[in-house]
């Protein structure tokens, strides 16, 4: 795999369809380019907003509850037909991962606390072919390991140990993980599942945090969110290649 990456901030477009509602204000509002696709985010109204860029178009959907979104944690489907999302409400016990119909409703809970205390679930993402969702086990200040789940709830496996805080990419074939770490290895690494083996790809300094990797569609190359400390301001990032 060539080891170029693009140091960026990551909007993940999906090629699918979910069903629209009209709404001529906030569609003039949004600013549609020459972009491609679908995407998926989370609003400060507690709703799920799906970009259509191909029709200029979009629609909102709410999730269970009302529930409050982890952010960056929103998912769309292969098909479409699904999106996935870790949310928060009352009786939830933590962040919990959900899926839900691209139309609104037909929720359905994948997690849940086991302990009975609080326990947080984030950052779902699709495998290839939909028949997966990795997501993390964390305290949102404690990283947590991956595990991957069938869109029913069944089959829950632990993939790998690691304390990771943000989500990580599958490769199409399912062989590799892209996970950012924040400790004293910081940087962004491919993991081989079959073999269990990690590769460093890119090495961040001391003074700067990397996560949220990404393949691109061929796989040949890889983005990821480059930034300073929580709440400290920097130079934007810069693009790298090798």
């Amino acid at each position: 795999m060539k080891k170029s990456t693009f140091v960026i901030i990551v909007i993940v477009l999906m090629l699918f369809s979910c069903q629209k509602i009209e709404n001529k204000e906030v569609n003039n509002e949004i600013n549609y380019g020459n972009l491609r696709g679908k995407m998926a985010f989370s609003n400060e109204k507690h709703k799920i907003t799906i970009i259509d860029f191909d029709s200029k178009s979009f629609s909102e959907v709410t999730p269970k509850d009302n529930a409050i979104i982890w952010n960056g944690t929103v998912s769309l489907s292969p098909d479409g037909e699904k999106i996935s999302y870790a949310g928060y409400s009352d009786g939830y016990q933590g962040y919990q991962i959900f899926t839900m119909s691209c139309k609104g409703g037909d929720f359905n809970q994948l997690t849940k606390s086991i302990s009975g205390f609080t326990e947080h679930y984030t950052s779902p993402i699709w495998n290839y072919d939909g028949s997966k969702i990795y997501y993390l086990e964390a305290g949102l200040i404690i990283g947590g390991p991956v595990f991957s789940i069938s869109p029913n709830g069944e089959n829950n496996t632990k993939i790998v140990d690691y304390g990771l805080l943000d989500r990580v990419d599958i490769s199409k074939n399912g062989e590799y993980l892209l996970m950012g770490f924040r400790d004293s290895n910081k940087g962004i690494y491919r993991y081989n599942i079959q073999k269990k083996s990690l590769e460093k790809l890119v090495s961040i300094d001391s003074s700067n945090y990397g996560y949220c990797p990404v393949f691109s569609p061929d796989e040949s190359e890889i983005a990821y969110v480059l930034r300073h400390g929580i709440n400290d301001s920097g130079n934007p990032p810069i693009t790298l290649k090798s």
